[in-house]
């Protein structure tokens, strides 16, 4: 027998505080700082049952807002079972959904439903695939002819999570198996599905057109889109096979040359960092030689993708000079961005390791530099187009299908801290250069805390982070004996060393000219200051176990 939910249940079940700390845990929820809220019900669609599967269970489309606030509207798909009865013989799906799901208690209408994202049913997409044309309110656009076929007949559904479940939205990888494919589907039989959360206006599918018409070959290809009501929720894309992201050439090349000096720690002490850099220099040619080389094909590759972003014929993608407006917005942008992270640190407790007053302290600093105008003015008479936003390491996938480019580079929804507004402007390019370079100290920071873990046969991270961190405020750590201070103190300047090489490596094969980068370099500071302020933001929400990296980028900056 089939549940029959109505919108007063589904209303009933959102008010609940059970609801809403299940809401508060999911990784896409963006009001965590709230110590209350309330939840209103936008719109809803609940499937008819008559295209439901045997399961006990309803699939429901809603989206919900949070605190009447116009930015905080959710796109929310959610599956009700009845038990976990039904899936018996699913192992897989079991496991998936019972890591994700809430199980209600609250009142006897809906006392022991299992609810969960309906994403992770795979249910929900045989469901979906199959009605798409009956479905109210379900509205679909199909870009290949193989994507439309592979929606014929029968199959099943396999998912997986991508992204290590820390993206900003869904994003799943679905395996599609059609025991009798007659439309020769194969090479979809995996398909990525992003389910966008923000229920919005979202800028991914007219970036990924903009680079799609000027050639770019080198970003995943749309291959459907669904709309629920007004706006776009579901977009799929072709499976990458890949080799992972760019980040593991540099983030394994450079734990060879620590393992290098931690089997030959003399060689090491005997360094003259202030007199003599060629030693190092040959080290990092013996020991990071891919990183090296990789490092003018990366600069290269980001300067194309911003070629391709521009569209002379289109006001939206076409190459001008920056604007008072814009000046202005960058401006607002970084005293929204401090007074986000302040308000997240009076929210949150006390931060492992790095002490709130040490935060504000910096944002003070900050907020002193912004508000010299000399200094600010720095950044007129430059160009602006339209940008990723949000580039880093992890972005840029190394491809394994031969024919292809050999790097792909993946999401382009713009900076998920900007209003669709703002996500739409055009900005300066160093912006998402000076974001991509920002992974470098996040591959250093993290690699020398377990180097440093390692070397003193400590367990805990929190020792590693405070030594390290000692390092940094020339503080000598008390409990490391002279040969081990020198040691390490020494490594974590080969870190630094490793890190400025390969970042002015990237910039001059961006603008292929090392005296243009000279020149630019005001501006990729600027923007590094910038995106440190987004990384505290985000860490300290998110991940403050890893507080001390935006925190220690933003004081080197800084300093210079």
């Amino acid at each position: 027998m089939l549940l029959n939910i109505s919108k007063e249940i589904v209303l009933e079940i959102i008010n609940t505080n059970e609801f809403k700390h299940w809401l508060i845990n999911r990784r896409w929820f963006g009001e965590k700082n709230l110590p209350d809220f309330d939840i209103k019900l936008n719109s809803i669609y609940i499937v008819p049952n008559e295209f439901i599967t045997p399961h006990d269970c309803a699939i429901i489309f809603t989206v919900i807002n949070i605190d009447s606030n116009k930015e905080s509207n959710y796109f929310l798909p959610l599956c009700i079972l009845k038990s976990f009865d039904s899936l018996n013989g699913e192992s897989n799906t079991l496991k998936l959904i019972e890591q994700k799901c809430l199980i209600l208690d609250s009142s006897e209408k809906t006392k022991e439903l299992i609810l969960f994202e309906a994403e992770f049913f795979p249910d929900f997409w045989k469901i979906l695939f199959s009605n798409f044309n009956k479905l109210v309110e379900i509205n679909c656009e199909i870009f290949s002819e193989k994507f439309k076929n592979l929606l014929l007949d029968d199959f099943q559904v396999k998912i997986k999570e991508l992204g290590d479940a820390k993206t900003t939205n869904i994003v799943l990888k679905l395996e599609i198996d059609k025991p009798n494919d007659k439309n020769n589907t194969g090479s979809l039989n995996q398909l990525v599905v992003k389910s966008f959360r923000k229920y919005a206006p979202h800028i991914e599918v007219e970036m990924l057109k903009t680079l799609s018409n000027n050639s770019f070959n080198a970003a995943p290809n749309m291959l459907g889109l669904i709309s629920f009501k007004e706006y776009n929720v579901l977009n799929f894309m072709n499976f990458i096979e890949n080799e992972g992201d760019v980040g593991l050439i540099y983030w394994n090349e450079l734990n060879n040359l620590f393992d290098f000096y931690l089997n030959n720690p003399d060689e090491l002490n005997e360094i003259d960092f202030v007199k003599n850099t060629n030693l190092l220099e040959l080290k990092l040619k013996d020991y990071c030689k891919n990183s090296i080389q990789f490092s003018e094909k990366l600069g290269n590759f980001l300067k194309h993708m911003h070629q391709c972003l521009i569209n002379n014929e289109s006001n939206e993608f076409s190459l001008e000079k920056i604007d008072q407006e814009t000046e202005t917005l960058i401006l607002n942008q970084f005293k929204s961005l401090l007074s986000d992270i302040i308000n997240g640190l009076n929210f949150s407790k006390e931060l492992e390791i790095i002490k709130n007053e040490e935060i504000i302290a910096s944002l003070v600093n900050i907020s002193s530099i912004m508000d010299n105008k000399d200094y600010f003015l720095k950044i007129k008479d430059i160009k602006t187009q339209r940008i990723h936003q949000d580039l880093h390491m992890a972005q840029i996938l190394i491809s394994k299908l031969e024919g292809n480019s050999e790097l792909i580079i993946t999401d382009f929804e713009g900076d998920p801290q900007l209003s669709i507004m703002e996500q739409k402007r055009k900005y300066p390019v160093e912006k998402d250069l000076a974001s991509l370079l920002r992974s470098l100290d996040y591959i250093k920071l993290l690699s020398l805390i377990g180097v440093i873990k390692y070397y003193i046969k400590e367990t805990s991270d929190q020792i590693s982070k405070k030594i390290l961190l000692s390092f940094y405020k020339k503080q000598k750590p008390i409990a490391l004996l002279e040969k081990d201070y020198i040691f390490l103190k020494n490594l974590v300047k080969v870190g630094d060393f490793w890190q400025s090489h390969i970042s002015d490596l990237i910039s001059i094969a961006y603008y292929n000219s090392e005296e243009i980068f000279q020149m630019k370099k005001f501006l990729i500071n600027f923007f590094s200051i910038q995106r440190c302020l987004m990384e505290l933001n985000y860490e300290i929400n998110f991940r403050p176990e890893n507080i001390m990296i935006p925190f220690l980028g933003l004081k080197k900056i800084l300093l210079k």
